[in-house]
């Protein structure tokens, strides 16, 4: 079944004994003001043992009854936070054992792992709802009165209060007001979810810009406020169950999880050359979290940029490899490169459906033929999609998360080389000296070589620019080189290594293409196919990956004069 995204902003506020709502049809941006029938919702909360998603602010409920019974996950979202809905036949809750609809487990998965989930707490609110219309009569918020019972599993403890929540209705997950059907999905079957707290979602019905939801959020204060409510001490349910005021005060359980709730980076400028490295291989981990839910969604680019990232990182710990303890740096790149692996079938089906789009779509229209497109573009896109599954597998498994557990562990704690304690800038400028060298070095060797050696020569020259460029990159923004002059020497380093690989990376997926398109060529002919096209495209590519190969000489010649302004 599909899932659902949207966006919840809304705010609680704590109410004493059974005092009800106040009269809000008075309130700046209220036309009238409709009173729903009282409902009971019967949420289970479930989470790791050790208590990932509290420690990162997310919550994962099965709730029954009302408008939106079905599975939910709320996300950290600027202002609000993004729900995802699944239907309540998608997952189940039997004992301790949960059994999670997929598509809210991509949503968390970089966060709970391989771990399994369970209850953690048990909440039933009986609510109340006002809901509250503009003067044309579209509905813009709710605001809802709720006794809450609840009950945390682990230990037993049980707790009720009352509390009041507002809530606008209709936002997507930009936080704006928007049209029927433009919120954002997980898959192609996506439709329009139903609101959280019992109100189906109808975007039509938001308020117009987000400035004015606030707006409308302030007035419904106000009149909460005068009628003797006070803000709420705890945002969730959840952590008030658990008897916190907030979720990431602490785990729901004991034991060791990934504890990552965001950028661990340190706000200090490094002084080390290991304070320099670790804060930018945080930051990549980063990266690399954030670029994890849109490979899983499919997004465009999405897996080239998740591979880019794969690229930095190992980039980075290659070319500080007498920073860092260099067997342990080592292992871990070995480890990136598997997934590097895994991304590059799915991106360089990608790029082949692509330049074969592209190339067809300027022959004259009686040379590309639909066999030739079939064997180019359509096969393209299948072994694509046929990749990307293998992809969703790899990183749904335990050795994906156990990658990224020992690159938290990594980060957090880097281990030490011979040169850590060295000076920040001095460090990194002499493994840049030493990235450089290396770079010309491979360049030399890609034009010198000859025959069939030519295009792998050339990839392990791009390959070189490419890592250099990564580890300037780095370098530029870890905070470990405080020099301006020397900042602009390590972006012009940075900019002329990315220059070798861009007319290098040219000639590779020219040339790559050109050999694809001939052996489609043969596969054609021997089918009895007009090949004509074949030939056209051929030719094209060739040419191109010629002209890139002739660029590659002022390119390397802008690297060398970049190396020696170091």
């Amino acid at each position: 079944m599909a899932t659902t995204r949207q966006t919840e902003i809304e705010r609680k506020y704590d109410v004493e004994g059974g005092a009800g709502l106040p009269d809000l049809s008075g309130i700046e941006g209220v036309g009238s003001v409709e009173t729903r029938k009282a409902v009971t919702l019967e949420a289970v909360y479930v989470d790791t043992e050790c208590g990932d998603l509290a420690r990162a602010a997310i919550t994962m409920r099965r709730r029954s009854g009302g408008k939106d019974a079905g599975w939910h996950v709320k996300l950290p979202a600027g202002a609000g936070r993004t729900e995802v809905h699944a239907p309540l036949e998608d997952g189940t809750i039997e004992g301790e054992s949960v059994q999670a609809p997929a598509g809210l487990l991509d949503a968390v998965r970089l966060v709970v792992r391989g771990r399994p989930l369970m209850p953690v707490a048990r909440i039933r609110t009986r609510r109340t709802a006002l809901i509250l219309h503009d003067a044309s009569g579209r509905e813009v918020a709710e605001v809802a009165d709720d006794a809450v019972t609840a009950t945390a599993l682990r230990s037993g403890e049980k707790r009720s209060w009352h509390e009041v929540e507002a809530e606008l209705l209709g936002i997507d997950e930009d936080g704006e007001s928007g049209t029927s059907g433009e919120s954002a999905a997980l898959d192609d079957d996506t439709t329009s979810a139903a609101t959280d707290d019992d109100t189906q979602d109808h975007v039509a019905n938001a308020p117009r810009t987000a400035e004015s939801g606030e707006a409308l959020l302030d007035a419904i204060e106000r009149a909460l406020l005068e009628a003797g409510a006070a803000p709420s001490a705890s945002r969730s349910k959840l952590a008030r169950a658990l008897g916190r005021d907030d979720l990431t005060d602490g785990g729901t359980g004991e034991g060791a999880g990934s504890g990552r709730t965001g950028s661990s980076a340190s706000s200090k400028r490094p002084k080390t050359a290991i304070d320099a490295v670790a804060a930018s291989l945080r930051s990549l981990v980063d990266d690399l979290l954030a670029a994890d839910p849109a490979v899983r969604r499919d997004d465009a680019d999405s897996v080239h940029e998740m591979r880019k990232v794969v690229r930095r990182l190992r980039s980075v710990l290659a070319a500080s490899r007498r920073v860092l303890d260099r067997d342990q740096a080592d292992a871990i790149r070995a480890r990136l490169a598997t997934l590097g692996r895994v991304l590059g079938e799915a991106r360089d089906a990608e790029v082949r459906a692509t330049r074969a789009t592209t190339g067809i779509d300027a022959l004259p229209a009686d040379v590309g033929d639909r066999r030739l497109r079939t064997r180019l573009i359509t096969n393209a896109r299948r072994d694509y999609r046929r990749a990307h599954r293998k992809l969703l597998t790899f990183l749904s498994g335990a050795e994906y998360f156990g990658l990224l557990d020992s690159l938290d562990e990594f980060v957090a704690a880097p281990p030490a080389g011979a040169r850590a304690t060295s000076p920040a800038g001095k460090a990194l400028r002499r493994a840049l000296e030493k990235e450089a060298d290396r770079s010309l070095r491979r360049a030399v060797e890609g034009r010198s070589a000859g025959g069939s050696d030519t295009l792998e020569a050339s990839h392990a020259a791009r390959k070189a620019a490419r890592r250099l460029r990564y580890a300037a990159e780095a370098a530029h923004t870890g905070g470990g080189i405080r020099s301006r002059a020397d900042l602009d020497r390590v972006a012009a380093l940075a900019a002329a290594a990315k220059e070798v690989q861009d007319v290098l990376g040219d000639h590779r997926d020219a040339s790559v293409f050109a050999e694809h398109v001939r052996a489609e060529s043969g596969r054609a002919h021997a089918a009895g196919e007009h090949t004509f096209g074949y030939g056209v495209l051929f030719s094209r590519a060739s040419r191109a990956a010629d002209e890139a190969q002739a660029g590659a000489e002022e390119a390397v010649r802008g690297l060398r004069r970049a190396a020696k302004k170091l």
